[in-house]
């Protein structure tokens, strides 16, 4: 794990780390350095922007070992009542890494910093640039976080999927539609990071909003080709539709430098529907196109389901298996 010192040049004062009778509350900063002797000076200077963001007095500030290879600064404060933490940091979201080097990582942060404060009210207490390579199984990425304690009308939202293959559109095309796509659904300063190494791409949506909307970035079916793919997107559009989701965007992606073409989709989930894939295989997309409606009549009227639609998902054969076609059914909840 690397990690480089917090952007804020506070000066350095002094900080109490005797432990008082009353701790107060916890406020902890994660992945701040590797060494203790590198973190000690960060506690002082992240317990200086502490006081100035909040107001709050200090009763200690310490490096804390969560783990070995792990220093966390850990503040304690005084008052009535506990600070609620706002942050662009999202444990289960950064499982990659926004960024591939530090460079890329640092020369956002002050933007990141200034639309923090801005949408949010909150003066930053910390903003900085850490990496630790079991977050991903490419090692060395990295990720921003900008944290700021006390009330806020928006939070900071984080979601991120590995793509397997190669986008035939360009990244910052898609980057570019998908910021503009979710403009009609409240989403403030949607930023869209993409980057691909050749083999696989990556893609991080940060955004702001009051509350976590239900999005997700989606692998749905694959087809044959680019075109096909391309050409499935209205159908896949239909379908969401019918089963209670709305797609907002989507990208085709080319898989292990084959015709065979991928469609995902960046979705807003209104109601609990799921895709079931029903056993068996077609020769053909035409063929199984046509068995639609009798597959979607049987599950309605011999096992009680509610399905809102199907799409036919190519399916690529391995050694002895041919290629074929499954039918993928999208059931309501």
């Amino acid at each position: 794990m690397s990690i480089k010192n917090c952007v804020f040049a506070v000066a350095l004062a002094a900080v109490s780390g005797t432990a008082a009778a009353d701790l107060g509350f916890e406020y902890r900063v994660n992945r701040v350095a590797d060494k203790i002797e590198d973190c000690e000076p960060i506690a002082v200077r992240v317990a200086a922007q502490f006081t100035r963001a909040t107001g709050r007095a200090v009763i200690s500030s310490t490096c804390d070992a969560y783990v070995p290879w792990q220093q966390d600064v850990l503040i304690h404060y005084a008052g009535e009542t506990r600070l609620p933490v706002v942050s662009t940091w999202d444990e289960w979201a950064h499982r990659q890494g926004m960024y591939q080097t530090y460079a890329q990582c640092a020369a956002d942060l002050a933007n990141e910093s200034a639309t923090f404060q801005r949408l949010t009210g909150l003066t930053p207490v910390v903003a900085y640039c850490y990496s630790e390579s079991s977050l991903s199984e490419t090692p060395n990425r990295w990720v921003s976080r900008v944290d700021g304690l006390g009330i806020s009308p928006m939070q900071a939202f984080t979601i991120e999927q590995s793509i397997y293959g190669v986008p035939i559109q360009s990244l910052d095309d898609i980057a570019d539609s998908v910021a503009r796509s979710v403009e009609t659904f409240g989403l403030r300063e949607t930023r869209l990071i993409a980057d691909s190494d050749g083999y696989s791409a990556r893609i991080t949506l940060r955004f702001y909003a009051p509350r976590r909307p239900p999005l997700n970035i989606v692998r749905y079916t694959s087809y044959v080709n680019p075109s096909a793919c391309l050409a499935g997107v209205s159908e896949l559009s239909d379908v969401l539709e019918a089963a209670g989701g709305t797609l907002i965007d989507s990208f085709c992606v080319r898989k292990d430098f084959s015709e065979v073409t991928e469609l995902y989709s960046l979705v807003h989930v209104r109601g609990p529907f799921e895709r079931r894939m029903i056993e068996g295989r077609y020769a053909s997309m035409q063929s199984c196109r046509a068995d639609r409606e009798r597959l979607i009549r049987v599950l309605r009227e011999s096992q009680g389901l509610d399905p809102a639609g199907a799409i036919c998902d190519y399916h690529q054969g391995e050694i002895i298996e041919p290629d074929g076609f499954a039918m993928q059914v999208y059931i309501r909840n």
